[in-house]
């Protein structure tokens, strides 16, 4: 029950961080969504499939060096 409790609130988190104006937002929105399903049936070893890709994807784009424009 606790770590149901708090996959559900880290996946809320991430889904009001949200901005709609970017398109990637409806299926990162909908991906949560689908998650917090997962966490109700107790399917963590899923999710962490799902959402540490994603995570690593992050982690690159943060940590590439800006592109200078001349």
């Amino acid at each position: 029950q606790e770590d149901e409790k708090k996959v559900k609130d880290i996946l809320t988190t991430l889904m009001h961080g949200l901005d709609f104006d970017h398109e990637p937002a409806e299926q990162l929105f909908s991906l949560y969504q689908y998650c917090k399903e997962l966490a109700r049936k107790k399917q963590f070893e899923e999710i962490r499939e799902i959402l540490e890709p994603l995570r690593d994807t992050w982690n690159q784009v943060a940590n590439k060096p800006a592109v200078r424009s001349s």
